[in-house]
């Protein structure tokens, strides 16, 4: 069988804010299993528009991504707010964190209905909308708080994630932009202005906000900003560099499966394919319902001359997503 080049990086996605609390971002996606939750950080995140990402080598658009959620427990706001309404604010959380977004989005109403000005309120009510694909609405009311607090860093984040996966790309990368003036050392939106220039292969500059958010003193700690600097330089021809970014995100989070997927595929890339077919077998010893790793450790086994073993992985990929064309393109091909 014809060796395949690898097509499958995976880039971690957006990262919202919610009630003043910055969320850690893992390399979560939704690939060929759906949504899961089975090993993620608890935080909502956003994915990359499918129309705005993109593979170094292919242009194939990156998968869909899909998150929980996770609510800070106390009210943020800028002015005393009565219990009734705090306590109203606790259980609006707690259902979103549970994936019961639209009985929290009631909730938050109500709130809103007596505190109209609260400004957390508002951020954390498009979050949940959010999840309930009502991305419109949810960029309302994250203009709505820039309306009440222009200066909110979160909310110009979170509205340049929502923007973002509206396929408003320049308009993103603007609110981007702002965040970071207000709050130059807030990670996520470095992140996640490095992640959406990456998408729409500015990887140079993508490699500069990376670089400057692991510069913060929090930055270093960040797995997904790694694993994104680690896809930036293999981008630009240098894997081996990448391979250590790889590396320091999985020394974070050894259970980090896109860490895992992209070192495999960046030592394929290097044509060094057993160490390939062993970050593989990691990833899916993880989360063995994910559809991009049978299809990576199945273009790995055709390198190796495999072909029957190639062909049993792109059969499981395809158990998981049967509508996925290069997955029946590749068993085609083995």
């Amino acid at each position: 069988m014809k060796p395949v080049v690898f097509i499958l990086p995976v880039l971690a996605i957006a990262t919202m804010t919610l009630c003043g609390c910055q969320t850690a971002q893992t390399g979560a996606r939704e690939g060929a299993a759906g949504a899961r939750t089975s090993h993620q950080d608890s935080e909502l995140s956003l994915p990359v528009s499918p129309s705005a990402g993109r593979s170094p080598q292919t242009g194939t658009g990156l998968p869909s991504e899909h998150h929980s959620v996770s609510y800070e427990d106390q009210w943020i706001g800028g002015a005393e707010v009565p219990s009734d309404a705090e306590q109203l604010f606790d259980e609006a959380n707690a259902l979103a964190k549970e994936g019961r977004f639209a009985d929290s989005i009631l909730l938050y109403d109500e709130i809103l209905q007596t505190h109209p000005d609260s400004v957390w309120v508002w951020l954390n009510k498009g979050a949940a909308l959010d999840n309930v694909q009502r991305m419109e609405e949810a960029l309302i009311c994250f203009d709505r708080a820039l309306t009440i607090e222009p200066g909110q860093a979160e909310a110009w984040n979170n509205k340049g994630v929502a923007l973002e996966r509206l396929g408003r790309a320049e308009e993103a990368l603007s609110s981007y932009n702002q965040s970071l003036s207000i709050k130059p050392d807030y990670v996520e939106a470095w992140n996640n202005k490095g992640r959406l220039l990456y998408a729409l292969g500015r990887s140079e500059e993508a490699l500069t906000c990376f670089e400057r958010g692991l510069s913060t003193e929090s930055g270093g700690a960040y797995a997904p900003m790694w694993n994104n600097k680690g896809l930036a330089l293999d981008g630009l021809g240098r894997g081996q560099e990448a391979l250590t970014c790889f590396e320091r995100a999985l020394s974070i989070r050894s259970d980090y499966v896109e860490a895992w997927n992209n070192k495999g595929r960046t030592f394929g890339n290097l044509g060094r394919s057993q160490e390939a077919l062993v970050c593989f077998e990691r990833a899916l010893s993880h989360d063995p319902n994910w559809g991009f790793a049978w299809e990576n450790k199945g273009i790995t086994l055709a390198v190796l001359i495999r072909d029957e073993d190639a062909l049993g992985c792109f059969e499981k990929a395809l158990v998981l997503k049967p509508d996925r064309a290069v997955t029946w393109n590749l068993k085609g091909a083995a």
